[in-house]
């Protein structure tokens, strides 16, 4: 049907030019694959002690204002404030370690 649409040379000119494109295309593909370098791994970051003391002092800040406890969210004040202190002490350690 669409031999005679186009004619017969206009379909063969179209098939021909497909079959051309379609093999530059495996070709670039062939070539992309066997260019490919593997990908470098990449190690975890360690996480600053600081940072997770941080971490857990937000928690129980977060834990405190959602508790229904007076006595319990005093604690659990108490106990965050600690780990801020904790944190600020680390930074200044890792600081110090540094210079």
């Amino acid at each position: 049907m669409l031999a005679t649409a186009l004619g017969p040379r206009t379909y063969a000119s179209a098939l021909y030019q497909f079959q051309g494109a379609y093999s530059n295309l495996e070709t670039f593909r062939v070539e992309r694959q066997m260019n490919r370098q593997p990908l470098e791994t990449l190690e975890p970051l360690e996480i600053p002690e600081s940072r997770k003391l941080r971490e857990r002092a937000i928690y129980c800040h977060r834990l405190a204002v959602a508790a229904g406890d007076p006595q319990f969210t005093l604690k659990l004040n108490a106990i965050a404030d600690e780990w801020e202190a904790k944190a600020a002490q680390a930074d200044a350690k890792a600081a110090s370690d540094k210079k």
